[in-house]
C-alpha cells in the first residue's frame, strides 16, 4: 500500500463522504474502491472479459434493487434478466473495441448483429406464448407487432409464399386471357377423339406405376420393420434364460447387463409396432389407391371401345330421316345436351350415355329383382325370428 494526498474541491469531498460505496466506511476506502473501478474501466477498454465485469459492476445497484422487488412479489421476470445479459455483453463489446482498420470494423459489426440478433431471438420466444414470463405477461406481444411486421420480408419462406401467390395469380391471369386458345384446343381435341382418349390411358398408367413404386416401397419397409420386431423379440426370449443362468450361477453383474437390455428392447418394441402399424395402414390405402385406378383405367377401355364401336355402327349405316328418328336416337341427343350443360356447371360426369333403351330397362329389371330379394330374406328372417 502506497499513501497518496491530494487536494480537492470542498463539494467533491462533500459528495465523497456522503457517497455509499460497498466495502468502504472511511473516504480512504472509498478512494481506493472507487481508483480500482477506475482501473477497470481503463483495462476494459483492451480486454473483453474485463469491460463485461466492470458493465456488469455498472448495474449491480439495479441487480439488487430487483432481488428485493423479487423476494418481496414472489415474482420473477426471465425477459429483465435476459435483457440486462444482453445488455451488458454489448456495452463490453463496443466499450473493448477499438477497430484499426476495414477488416476489424467488420469483425465487430459481425459480433454486434450477432448478438442483437441474439436479443432480438430472446424477445421472440417469450413472445411465442400467450404469456411471457415477465412482471407483465403481455409486455413482449404487446411490442413486436410492428418488429414481426417489418421481419415478414425477411423471412425466406414468407418470401416464397409470396413468390407463391404471384405464380397463382399470374396462372389466373394467363388462363383467363388464354380462354380463347382452350376453346380451340377443344375443338382440335373434337377432331381427334380416340388420339386423345389413348393418351388420357397412357397417363392412368403412369400414375398407375407412381402409385405402385410408392407401394413397393412402404411394402418393403413393413418387411425390415417385421424383421426387426421379430430378432427384438427373440432376443428378449434369449436373455430371459441367459438372466436364470446367470443367477443360478450367482453372476448378477452379468444378469444385471441382460435385464438392462431387456428394458432397452421393451422400449424399443412399441415403436416398431406403432411403425408396422403404420406401414400397414399406408399399404391398405395404396393397395385401394392401385385398385381404383385400375378400375378407372378399365372404365376408361371400356369407354373408348363402345366409343369406336359407335363410331363405326355410324359410318356403316345411312342416316335415317329426321321424321324417322328412332325414340332411342331422341333420347341419346337429349341425354348429351343434359349431360354437356350438367358437366359444364358441376364439373362432375354425367349420365351413362352409352347405354340403350334396352339395357336401361334391363338394369331397371335386375334392380326390382334385388330389391325383391332383399324383401324376401328380410320376411324370412322375421319369420324365422317369431317361431
Amino acid at each position: 500500500m502506497e499513501p497518496l494526498s491530494a487536494r480537492v474541491p470542498s463539494d467533491l469531498y462533500f459528495w465523497l463522504s456522503q457517497l455509499q460505496v460497498e466495502g468502504a466506511a472511511t473516504n480512504s476506502d472509498k478512494l481506493r474502491v472507487l481508483l480500482g473501478q477506475l482501473k477497470r474501466q481503463h483495462d476494459g477498454a483492451f480486454d473483453y472479459v474485463t469491460a463485461h465485469a466492470w458493465t456488469r459492476d455498472l448495474t449491480s445497484r439495479l441487480r439488487e434493487s430487483l432481488v428485493r422487488v423479487e423476494n418481496d412479489s414472489g415474482q420473477h421476470s426471465e425477459v429483465v434478466s435476459l435483457l440486462l445479459d444482453h445488455f451488458v455483453g454489448a456495452l463490453a463489446l463496443a466499450i473493448s473495441q477499438a477497430p484499426a482498420d476495414a477488416d476489424e470494423a467488420r469483425k465487430f459489426e459481425e459480433a454486434l448483429v450477432r448478438r442483437a440478433t441474439a436479443l432480438s431471438e430472446t424477445l421472440l420466444r417469450q413472445g411465442t406464448p400467450l404469456t411471457a414470463s415477465a412482471y407483465d405477461p403481455q409486455v413482449v406481444r404487446r411490442h413486436l407487432g410492428s418488429t414481426l411486421a417489418l421481419a415478414h420480408p425477411c423471412n425466406p419462406l414468407r418470401s416464397r409464399k409470396a413468390t407463391e401467390m404471384t405464380d397463382s395469380l399470374k396462372t389466373r391471369v394467363g388462363r383467363v386471357i388464354a380462354g380463347g386458345v382452350h376453346a380451340l384446343l377443344d375443338r382440335l381435341e373434337d377432331q381427334a377423339p380416340e388420339a386423345t382418349m389413348e393418351q388420357s390411358i397412357r397417363e392412368a398408367d403412369a400414375v398407375i406405376d407412381d402409385v405402385r413404386h410408392e407401394l413397393g416401397t412402404v411394402s418393403a419397409n413393413r418387411h425390415l420393420s417385421q424383421r426387426q420386431h421379430a430378432n427384438l423379440n427373440q432376443l428378449h426370449a434369449s436373455l430371459s434364460s441367459q438372466i436364470d443362468e446367470a443367477m443360478t450361477a450367482g453372476r448378477e453383474d452379468l444378469a444385471r447387463a441382460a435385464v438392462a437390455r431387456q428394458l432397452d428392447i421393451e422400449a424399443q418394441l412399441p415403436v416398431l409396432e406403432t411403425t408396422l402399424a403404420e406401414h400397414a395402414r399406408q399399404e391398405n390405402e395404396l393397395t385401394g389407391f392401385v385398385a381404383a385406378l385400375l378400375a378407372k383405367k378399365r372404365e376408361m377401355q371400356d369407354a373408348l371401345a363402345e366409343f369406336r364401336r359407335s363410331r363405326a355402327a355410324a359410318a356403316a349405316t345411312v342416316a335415317a330421316p329426321a321424321g324417322a328418328a328412332s325414340a332411342a336416337h331422341r333420347i341419346g341427343k337429349v341425354t348429351d345436351a343434359f349431360d354437356r350443360v350438367y358437366e359444364r356447371q358441376t364439373g362432375l360426369a354425367g349420365t351413362a350415355r352409352q347405354n340403350s333403351l334396352q339395357q336401361a330397362a334391363q338394369l331397371k329389371e335386375l334392380d326390382d329383382l334385388v330389391r325383391d330379394n332383399k324383401i324376401a330374406e328380410r320376411m324370412a328372417q322375421l319369420k324365422a325370428t317369431k317361431s
